[in-house]
């Protein structure tokens, strides 16, 4: 998991500002209190009034600043590794190879092939040695191209979690070792990524062969995923889907102004059960990677879903943040109060392991002079 505590660590010798500048409380209210660490996650709102990157949250014990660290539970970033190919022939009327594996663990095995059109069975042995032993059966698992279906593509083998060393591949199905490429092998993250809601829509509109989504996100929300929810209708599909992210204009454009540049991202939606010429294929893909977008202002994001000559895609959307813990070392104590170091926010809470975040309220309002202002941003510079 990720650690932002280079940004947000907050030390108790800090002079903090005085809470009355603050507009924004919530409490979190558990009991009894533990001591040793307590973590507890930050939703959508808490960004949607926070400044970027939560650069203003405090957070109090009895009135004195304590520090913390903020956790994302992000797969930590490894790159794929490409895999060689060993003894690559044909053994009877089946193409086999072996691989040497890298260290550690390893899931999805992607395998790369010139083949077009076509269903095939893919075997794998696994051993830590090179004996010459098949080892111990993996799996069967289907690769397909039924692209002249407008059903898609893939070459992922879902193989369970394993640490073997050495793999044995043999193919079943109309390919030949010179069309087999390559392979490239995912390693796992040392933990699974964790989610949050952010937004969600099922009012999608039919613009000619398109279905469009478009939803608003409020400033400094973070989204990292958008994932689908089909319907049962059509029950196989295939479809290219682009994600168009822009700033939300605050007042209206005049006819001769052009609107920003999108930032853009792509993906694909599959959905493929059935079974052809005795291969079962289940095959689903139903997220895609958020672009990553930083505006200072509230964002329009806009779900293009390219449905060709075929039935619209029946779905619904719903974007997704990774799970942020905020976390501290408590002490055996009842309350802990946080605050957002900006004449705009003011947040408390209590602080337990688990615990219920309240609804977000606004404080009465509290005349700031001048001089207190230009004291809470010396604070923050």
């Amino acid at each position: 998991m990720k650690l932002y505590a280079p940004v947000l660590l907050l030390a108790v010798a800090t002079v903090a500002p005085d809470q009355r500048f603050f507009l924004y409380d919530r409490t979190v209210d558990t009991t009894p209190a533990v001591a040793g660490q307590s973590c507890f996650s930050l939703d959508a709102d808490t960004f949607t009034h926070a400044s970027p990157r939560l650069n203003d949250l405090r957070l109090y014990r009895d009135n004195v600043e304590t520090p913390y660290v903020i956790n994302v539970a992000a797969p930590t970033q490894v790159a794929a590794s490409s895999i060689g190919f060993l003894n690559l022939g044909l053994h009877g009327k089946q193409v086999t190879f072996d691989a040497a594996m890298p260290e550690g663990r390893y899931s999805d095995l992607t395998l790369g092939t010139t083949a077009q059109n076509f269903i095939a069975t893919v075997t794998v042995f696994g051993s830590h040695a090179a004996t010459g032993d098949l080892g111990t059966k993996l799996g069967s698992y289907t690769i397909f191209d039924l692209t002249s279906q407008k059903l898609g593509r893939s070459t992922i083998i879902h193989l369970p979690e394993s640490d073997f060393r050495h793999l044995h591949f043999e193919i079943a199905g109309p390919l030949t070792p010179d069309q087999i490429t390559n392979a490239t092998i995912d390693k796992l993250p040392a933990s699974q990524p964790k989610y949050q809601p952010v937004a969600s829509s099922s009012d999608v509109l039919t613009k000619g062969h398109t279905s469009v989504f478009v939803l608003t996100i409020p400033a400094h929300v973070p989204v990292d995923r958008l994932v689908f929810t089909p319907g049962s209708i059509p029950e196989m599909f295939s479809r290219d889907v682009q994600v168009e992210v822009q700033p939300t204009p605050s007042i209206p454009r005049s006819d001769d102004s052009e609107p920003p540049s999108p930032i853009i991202a792509t993906g694909n939606l599959l959905r493929v059960h059935r079974k052809e010429d005795g291969h079962q294929i289940d095959e689903d893909r139903l997220t895609i990677a958020a672009p990553a977008v930083d505006f200072a202002g509230p964002s329009t994001w806009t779900i293009n879903i390219e449905n060709g000559d075929d039935v619209p895609l029946e779905t619904s959307v719903r974007l997704e943040m990774f799970q942020r813990d905020l976390c501290l070392r408590q002490r055996a104590t009842r309350t802990t109060h946080c605050s957002m170091a900006t004449p705009r926010f003011r947040l408390l809470f209590t602080t337990t392991p688990r615990c219920f975040l309240g609804n977000l309220k606004r404080s009465k309002p509290t005349k700031v002079r001048s001089d207190a202002i230009r004291f809470i941003e010396s604070v923050l510079t």
